[in-house]
């Protein structure tokens, strides 16, 4: 990310910033607004700065006068521990945090929010996320059906999610070191030739100090897409989970392990989760990253798995109503929301039928010709 798009996404927060402060103020939150806040806050730490930034603006924030620093702001924070300001629990910054005790913490987090003082509450937040990202304990960012996201991570990179992602990390002063558990990312990644950047997906570990790659996991296969620079690809036998333990797997450090694959820019690496093989080939670089233009661009892929990305964006989802018409292949070219098109282009084909049922979801039946 250049200076000006670094800036116009600062901007973009800072507008997203100054709208939360406004909604906030004009009236009383109802449930869902206060955790729609919550959760648009725990997305980024920019977004808790720039939140203080407008709120110091508006008002003498704990005393500190009008536009105080947002370090003087958390450290007044960490050094008062005031009723307004709850420290998390041990389980929620513990080094590994399993899925029950994030999901309790988050909850108890949720609550204590409702109680406090929006600011407080954003200072909440700061502390949190700074505490995870010192190497006490792994950060998340999440996105949901239908949400993209570019979230900065605490030495100067960039990650970019696609629908339904998921990512922990844990920087230290040796690695930086992340799980994509499950979905698609872009890594825009700031060079520090003494720190290591590792992404883990399933059963594949990617290595760089400095470069730009797109990381898409999928059930049978990870591929992974270099934009700039150079990565090192290899096989391990480990899993993504939401502790990060799958990097003991990976060795220290050291360039060039068992099974590693060279790969540069202009490159893709497609590794097969059964086999472990990795495949090395050119890549087309519009259409590995059209996701990020919100388009879907297929060549000669199954009907099951162009419907699992369009499901990745729409909601209720399509269904195909029998597995025949799953393993048919199509190619083309469709906007993310636009499933009209797409199954106007299954129906003019011949090759399926779209009917919609009482809940919503939309079934794709067989065309008898389009699989003989």
């Amino acid at each position: 990310m250049n200076r000006n798009e670094r800036n116009r996404y600062l901007d973009w927060i800072a507008d997203e910033a100054s709208e939360w402060f406004v909604r906030l103020q004009d009236s009383m939150p109802d449930a869902d607004e206060r955790g729609a806040f919550t959760q648009w806050l725990e997305a980024s730490p920019e977004h808790v700065r720039e939140y203080l930034q407008v709120a110091a603006l508006w008002d003498d924030l704990l005393d500190l006068g009008p536009d105080p620093n947002v370090d003087e702001l958390i450290s007044a924070a960490q050094a008062g521990h005031d009723e307004n300001v709850v420290p998390f629990s041990e389980s929620a910054t513990a080094d590994v945090v399993s899925p029950a005790a994030a999901s309790t913490a988050g909850r108890t987090w949720r609550l204590r929010l409702q109680g406090v003082g929006m600011a407080a509450a954003a200072i909440l937040v700061a502390l949190t996320l700074g505490w995870l990202w010192q190497g006490t304990g792994p950060a998340v960012y999440q996105t949901m059906i239908g949400e993209q996201a570019s979230f900065p991570l605490p030495d100067g990179s960039v990650v970019t999610l696609n629908a339904k992602s998921k990512i922990r990390l844990r920087f230290t002063d040796t690695h930086r070191d992340v799980v994509l558990v499950v979905g698609e990312a872009l890594f825009d990644v700031a060079k520090e030739p003494e720190r290591l950047f590792r992404v883990l997906t399933d059963g594949v570990v990617i290595r760089t100090i400095g470069t730009k790659f797109n990381v898409q996991h999928r059930d049978d296969d990870t591929t992974v897409t270099v934009l700039e620079g150079t990565i090192e690809v290899t096989p391990v036998d480990a899993t993504p989970n939401d502790t990060l333990t799958g990097f003991s797997d990976v060795d220290s450090g050291e360039p060039g392990p068992p099974g590693a694959a060279e790969v540069t820019v202009g490159q893709l690496a497609r590794v097969h989760r059964r086999s472990g093989q990795v495949e090395v080939t050119s890549a087309d670089i519009d259409k590995a990253t059209a996701w990020l233009e919100r388009r879907l661009v297929f060549e000669s892929r199954s009907l099951e798995a162009v419907i699992d990305e369009f499901n990745l964006y729409n909601d209720p989802p399509m269904i195909i109503g029998d597995p025949m018409l799953g393993e048919l292949h199509i190619s083309g070219a469709f906007t993310v929301n636009d499933r009209e098109s797409f199954l106007l282009f299954l129906e003019q084909t011949g090759l399926a039928t779209a009917e919609t049922e009482p809940d919503g979801r939309i079934r794709l039946r067989r065309n008898a010709a389009a699989v003989r």
